[in-house]
């Protein structure tokens, strides 16, 4: 009997330490980086910057996509008046095409998503940076981000952060 009263005292004694030290101990923040990446001005100044960037190589792949489409459009139309040379010499000239257009449609791929997640990395670490500034400043002691199940808006720093980057 004595046992259990003192189990009993224990689980009460560890609760309540818990309970003052989760109640007065940390300062506990939230941060929802996917609505900043969403709405931040920075991104779309990326996406313009990306766009620039790579533009002319993506028109250089749309001009010999077209050149392709013409090319296997006259093939198709001729391909009963074309002697058997002529029809396999533009017929290897079609599969050659397409190929180095599979080739450069799949290096521009590569090197675009290369450099969108060279400049977002940049963009995520001036977030951390922005997220460490407010922490401090609000003496925060944690600041999570995704995976919680819930958050009151006291506890959302979104916004914050979204403010600060502007």
């Amino acid at each position: 009997m004595k046992l259990i009263n003192i189990m009993a005292l224990s689980v009460v004694f560890i609760s309540l330490s818990m309970g003052s030290a989760i109640a007065g101990g940390n300062n506990i923040a939230f941060v929802q980086v996917q609505k900043i990446l969403a709405k931040s001005p920075k991104v779309k100044a990326i996406e313009k910057k990306m766009e620039r960037e790579f533009s002319k190589r993506k028109e250089g792949i749309i001009s010999k996509g077209k050149d392709l489409a013409r090319l296997e459009k006259r093939y198709q139309k001729d391909i009963e008046i074309m002697s058997d040379s002529e029809a396999k010499r533009l017929e290897r000239d079609i599969i050659s095409r397409r190929r180095a257009l599979k080739n450069l449609q799949g290096e521009f791929q590569e090197d675009f998503v290369l450099r969108r997640n060279e400049e977002l990395g940049k963009l995520q670490k001036h977030i951390r940076e922005v997220i460490k500034k407010i922490a401090k400043e609000e003496g925060l002691d944690i600041v999570l981000e995704g995976g919680v199940v819930y958050t009151s808006e006291r506890a959302d720093i979104t916004d914050k952060v979204l403010q600060k980057m502007k």
